[in-house]
């Protein structure tokens, strides 16, 4: 849920055009993500968060309140640090959930969260200069 809110606020706030197009990207993705993710958890009857924690919420505030080249790399610093620990995460439950289902949504998953994680580094690497 949080990248897909600090998502769209790089679709609206991002001055880079890479910045703008990979938040887009993370609204599109993740909202497919978090849909088959609720399938899984409504067949094992798991009832999951329907608004961001605090900790979360307060990440994306502050980004809210960043604009211009500082906004973009403040989300671009977060989404390398969000998916570096989202691979770590899959990574993990591919190899020793013992939810069968959840273990194959894991591994089908996990190549796209890691091309997220490369092309948000390449972009990363891009706005240092």
């Amino acid at each position: 849920m949080t990248e897909i809110e600090m998502g769209k606020l790089a679709e609206t706030k991002a001055t880079n055009p890479a910045v703008k197009n990979f938040g887009k990207m993370m609204v599109v993705h993740h909202t497919e993500i978090a849909a088959q993710l609720k399938m899984i958890a409504a067949e094992d009857k798991i009832e999951l968060p329907t608004a961001l924690d605090e900790k979360h919420q307060k990440k994306v505030s502050e980004l809210a309140a960043m604009s211009g080249p500082a906004f973009d790399k403040a989300y671009m610093d977060d989404m390398v640090k969000a998916h570096d620990k989202t691979v770590r995460l899959f990574n993990e439950a591919s190899e020793t959930s013992s939810n069968g289902q959840l273990k194959k949504f894991a591994l089908a998953i996990l190549p796209k969260i890691q091309a997220h994680l490369e092309e948000a580094k390449a972009i990363q690497k891009n706005l240092k200069g």
